[in-house]
């Protein structure tokens, strides 16, 4: 078996920064041909300059995952100009530090919208390609958060119920996807991040509030996007080939069950 992806084409939503473009520079290097979808189109652009200057092969789209319109534009393209597909990362999301009490509708709604509804509309439109091809993997970001709630550790709350709703969505539908694509050869998995070192993840939390968490760490430190990007490149692979509906943690034994 092999972790090499010589010519398969891999389609990441939210590739335009952080671990999404993570994920789309690891799939370069696994020789992949990366379409980079983000609703920030300069963004996706800066990925795919990026992985095209390392002398791989990307490509940018602007998509805006939550409208079916959108998701359905990018998926033509993408029958039309390369006739199929053989990876979809389900990454693009939105989170809010908000109150239960607080949360305004319309920001429940883009939230659920963009992290459910959005892997909902991709992966249904992934699903009719890899059918036809009678093979594919489908693979969903999810988050520690789908179980925790949003207490990341003992006396340390995210207050984020939107977002845990979404994500626990998302592990549902994982398994429901699997059962119905297993008979089509489509795998689908999820990989469940912990606390990871991005740009967001430092501009939300103090030093304090970061130090605190680590402390409650077993591996002591946050993550790092590479470190989520290598277990999507695994789920990826043929070294995956016989796992389907797994969530896949990557969170330093922050949870453990």
């Amino acid at each position: 078996m092999k972790d090499r992806l010589d010519g398969k084409i891999a389609l990441v939503t939210g590739g335009g920064r952080g671990i999404g473009r993570a994920i789309c520079l690891e799939l370069a290097k696994k020789r992949t041909l990366v379409l980079i979808a983000d609703i920030n189109f300069p963004n996706a652009r800066k990925t795919a300059q990026r992985i095209i200057r390392a002398g791989q092969e990307a490509k940018a789209y602007r998509i805006d995952v939550s409208i079916k319109k959108d998701v359905d534009k990018v998926f033509q393209q993408i029958s039309k100009e390369f006739g199929r597909l053989d990876i979809l990362v389900n990454n693009a999301g939105v989170s809010f530090l908000t109150p239960f009490e607080k949360i305004p509708e319309k920001e429940w709604d883009q939230t659920l919208q963009t992290n459910l509804k959005g892997t909902f509309l991709c992966s249904q439109a992934a699903f009719r390609m890899m059918k036809s091809q009678r093979s594919g993997r489908i693979i969903n970001i999810a988050s520690g958060a789908s179980r925790s709630g949003g207490m990341v550790s003992p006396g340390l709350y995210n207050p984020y119920a939107h977002y845990a709703a979404s994500k626990a969505g998302i592990e549902c539908l994982t398994r429901s996807m699997a059962y119905e694509g297993a008979p089509y050869g489509i795998l689908v998995n999820a990989v469940s991040p912990g606390p990871i070192e991005t740009d967001l993840m430092r501009k939300t939390y103090s030093s304090r509030k970061r130090n605190r968490l680590i402390s409650t760490i077993p591996l002591g430190r946050m993550g790092r996007p590479e470190e989520v990007a290598t277990a999507v490149a695994f789920l990826a692979s043929d070294r995956a080939a016989y796992l389907t509906a797994k969530v896949l943690d990557v969170n330093g034994g922050l949870l453990m069950d």
